[in-house]
């Protein structure tokens, strides 16, 4: 019993650490910003996870609200999207705002707080691209991050388009701060608009006529995917050290984005025990059910009989079909991002990102009493051996790698404007610090 409660003192503890470290800080200023008057529109997309998600019908805010990262009760299982969904169905969730700051026991934690009050106190006004107004300048994209990233652009699209009618210009003229997973949505509507990946594949699509992007700042992004989100989809996601929510695997197993932003830039992710390239191809589906990865697993699958939640996960049969298609769908993403396309406009690309910390680049496979056993770079496993972790890590920002950050066409290498800018803080928290915020400021002066 007390050894319980010793237990839960330090993770109190460490929970309230990790508050207190999200307290957010002043914010910086530049008076020639302040002084403009003639402002282009910046539109910020936040990352997976980064937009609340609320009921149709009731309004119940399902994602976004701190009881929803600190009390989960089912795993996930209430965002989770059916697998195999009927004909016509509408999703009973939406996305509604973006997720600004979350409050526990009085402290404040800052999600893209920051970055608002940051813009804000440099002159620009915040305004709702649902109902945008002339003089606004400042605009959070709020899109549902469960689904694929083809999808958000042509929500983007929707958006942009009801802004440049408020504001009656022929071509309306955005710069775009992108975090995390939204630079797959960026760049891919630079490259195709709103245009289906059917549609970009068959070149019916092109660069958005009425909308130019000026400027794309891309802070914390992991433009080829990450081995991290693999890890997360194979072991679930806690948002708050220890007694944060969970989902678990099944449930990201169903978010279509998760495939979108798995490791594409690099084919040899995985490594024997003597640290030899393994002919393991994360994005043949088979290699799933054999490794048990993810929902395959046998704990999940388990849990999954318990369930009864066929309106969800779907049969057997109907759980290897959605996979094959998602890694499918992801991989032709992929492919259309990093192509060079026809009238590729003067958009200028800066980066905000971080290449100091060791970051998870391969994944470990072993054979244990005859089944595969899958260990990363943060686990034990790959950190007994100082021969094998140089194998399964390279630099990065503990999450994305160098190499996967700067994962782009020729074209888009091409547009840098300026250095990449390294901040020495996690992928997530890029976006928070005063030094990214500082810098993001002076590209849009520039």
């Amino acid at each position: 019993m007390k050894k319980d409660i010793r237990v839960g003192f330090y993770c109190l503890v460490l929970a309230l650490v990790w508050l207190v470290g999200c307290v957010s800080k002043p914010m910086p200023a530049l008076k020639p910003l302040q002084a403009l008057e003639n402002r282009t529109p910046v539109v910020f997309i936040p990352g997976i996870s980064g937009s609340q998600l609320r009921e149709r019908e009731t309004g119940r805010v399902v994602w976004g609200r701190s009881k929803n990262f600190f009390r989960p009760r089912d795993g996930g299982y209430s965002l989770a999207l059916p697998v195999a969904p009927p004909s016509g169905a509408e999703d009973r969730l939406e996305a509604f705002a973006p997720l600004i700051r979350l409050s526990l026991l009085g402290f404040k934690i800052d999600i893209y707080d920051s970055l608002l009050r940051t813009m804000e106190s440099n002159g620009y006004r915040t305004g709702d691209l649902d109902a945008p107004r002339p003089d606004d300048s400042f605009f959070f994209f709020a899109y549902d991050w469960r689904y694929g990233n083809a999808r958000a652009t042509q929500a983007l699209g929707r958006k942009l388009e009801n802004l440049r009618k408020a504001r009656g210009e022929q071509v309306l003229r955005i710069h775009l701060i992108c975090h995390s997973n939204a630079s797959l949505i960026a760049r891919y509507f630079i490259k195709y608009g709103t245009a289906s990946i059917e549609q970009a594949e068959r070149g019916l699509a092109s660069p958005p006529s009425r909308i130019r992007v000026d400027k794309l700042i891309l802070v914390g992004t992991a433009n080829g995917g990450a081995m991290g989100t693999f890890e997360d989809l194979h072991r679930g996601r806690r948002y708050v050290p220890v007694l944060g929510r969970r989902f678990r695997p099944e449930v990201l197993f169903t978010f279509r984005s998760m495939f979108e932003a798995l490791p594409a830039y690099r084919l040899d992710l995985f490594v024997d025990e003597q640290g030899r390239e393994l002919d393991v191809d994360l994005f043949d589906p088979r290699y799933w059910e054999t490794h048990g990865w993810s929902l395959f697993e046998k704990e999940a699958q388990q849990r999954l009989a318990r369930a009864k939640r066929d309106d969800l996960f779907g049969t057997a049969a109907q759980r290897k079909t959605y996979l094959a298609r998602e890694l499918y769908r992801s991989q032709r993403l992929q492919q259309l991002l990093i192509r060079d396309v026809e009238g590729f406009g003067a958009t200028r690309y800066y980066f905000v990102q971080n290449v100091s910390r060791p970051t998870s680049d391969r994944a470990l496979l072993v054979r244990v009493e005859g089944e595969w056993r899958t260990f990363f770079s943060t686990k034990r496993r790959g950190k007994r051996d100082d021969n094998l972790l140089p194998r399964l890590i390279a630099p990065g920002d503990g999450y994305a790698t160098k190499a996967s950050q700067q994962w782009l066409s020729p074209q888009e290498q091409a547009a840098m404007a300026a250095p990449q800018v390294d901040v020495p803080v996690y992928h997530r928290r890029i976006i928070l610090h005063p030094l990214a915020l500082q810098k993001i400021l002076e590209f849009l002066l520039e």
